[in-house]
């Protein structure tokens, strides 16, 4: 991983020296990797995290003294392409950040209820920014809320009228979230599973008008307009509502309409400020709109690779896509962790996989090993998964 601070290599050299005859295989394949590997090895040590005897692993050793918190979106970035968590990989992630001390917020447009369908049992083990930072859950509990007031519910409704099946208008308050009857969600198949969109259609409340008397507590509103209109719509409510509001891409056409100055970097604020923690010690993943103010703020910001232009110009490094996996491959490297593909195809006997032996155990197709079969439904299949895992391979 590449470093952002020089190390002086004139006062460096005799380590250099020392490094490079450890290492004569990074040397032959480039004296520029060699000399970059050095450079990471060197900062480390004088981080005071390292020995030299003690060389492995070495990628994301040079931030070990500074991350103190790792932040990241969830659809289009920490989800896959199916709309699901990798749980056996999340749960390996946050069992060796917890080692070192790393707290592991999940920062999300999506309210308290999708976050525990999407996290099961490991809902308790992160802390959740949701509503774009008007809430945030520790332990699964509310710590914090921020909410509309009245005559802003009043406006923006006043403002929609006619419109609400259309644009797809959604009122998230704490008693659930609501729409006009009618109204047909029509983009969510491109990032949740059918299991998830039926759950939200049960549990949206769908009413003949929308009013303000029916919410407790507006936490965001959200709209569905496409790709083609999204510009266009998000400058007509940025100019109808001015400093009132913020409307900001979601996604897939998606948009959300926020209190201007509640966004998901104003609740990891909160949370610095509660841990007593900088910028400089908060790396941070994401790919849309509502998440440039969270990766202006984190001095390590990551734009996954299938991110929107706007993303990727603030973020300072670009992740793989999503769908390779990008938050965790980002995460992994940092903490010098065996690559996962390795972890799943470590072998407890012949040809028998830790992943197959879990799946044939939880009743599934063990002969179909593509994707990565790890969404809450299938309880069964995690809880087999990460017994064997932590049985088998405890330290990987």
């Amino acid at each position: 991983m590449e470093t952002d601070r020089r190390v002086n290599s004139g006062k460096c050299r005799k380590g250099l020296i020392f490094i490079r005859s450890l290492c004569p295989l990074v040397a032959t394949f480039s004296p520029r990797g060699s000399h970059l590997f050095s450079r990471v090895v060197l900062t480390g040590l004088i981080c005071g995290i390292m020995e030299p005897d003690n060389l492995h692993p070495l990628k994301g050793k040079r931030l070990d003294c500074m991350i103190k918190l790792i932040a990241t979106d969830m659809d289009g970035t920490l989800l896959d392409e199916r709309g699901e968590v990798d749980l056996p990989r999340l749960e390996r992630l946050l069992d060796h950040l917890d080692q070192k001390g790393i707290r592991f917020v999940i920062a999300t447009g999506n309210e308290i209820h999708r976050m525990r369908q999407l996290l099961g049992p490991l809902v308790k083990r992160v802390t959740l920014v949701v509503a774009n930072g008007a809430r945030i859950f520790e332990d699964d509990q509310m710590i914090l809320g921020k909410f509309w007031d009245r005559e802003l519910v009043e406006a923006v409704l006043a403002y929609f009228k006619g419109r609400e099946i259309s644009d797809q208008l959604v009122v998230s308050a704490v008693n659930g979230g609501f729409a006009k009857e009618g109204t047909v969600f029509t983009e969510v198949e491109k990032f949740m599973q059918p299991e998830v969109i039926e759950a939200l259609y049960k549990r949206m409340k769908f009413v003949p008008e929308l009013t303000a008397d029916l919410f407790d507590q507006v936490l965001k509103m959200s709209l569905v307009v496409g790709l083609d209109r999204l510009d266009q719509v998000r400058q007509e409510v940025q100019q109808a509502f001015g400093d009132q509001l913020m409307a900001v891409s979601s996604g897939f056409g998606s948009m959300d309409l926020l209190q201007a100055g509640i966004h998901k970097a104003w609740g990891l604020a909160q949370l610095m400020e509660m841990w007593q923690l900088n910028a400089s010690q908060v790396m941070a993943f994401g790919d849309s709109g509502n998440d440039i103010e969270m990766l202006e703020m984190a001095a390590h910001s990551y734009a996954v690779a299938n991110a929107e232009e706007a993303v990727q110009a603030v973020a300072k490094h670009l992740a793989p896509s999503h769908q390779e996996g990008g938050v965790y491959q980002v995460i992994e490297e940092y903490l010098g962790l065996t690559s996962w593909e390795q972890v799943k195809g470590k072998k407890l006997d012949g040809s028998t996989t830790v992943r197959r032996l879990a799946l044939k155990g939880a009743g599934e197709n063990h002969n179909n090993l593509s994707g990565t079969q790890s969404s809450p439904s299938e309880g069964a299949w995690f809880d087999l998964y990460r017994r064997l895992y932590r049985g088998v391979f405890p330290h990987s």
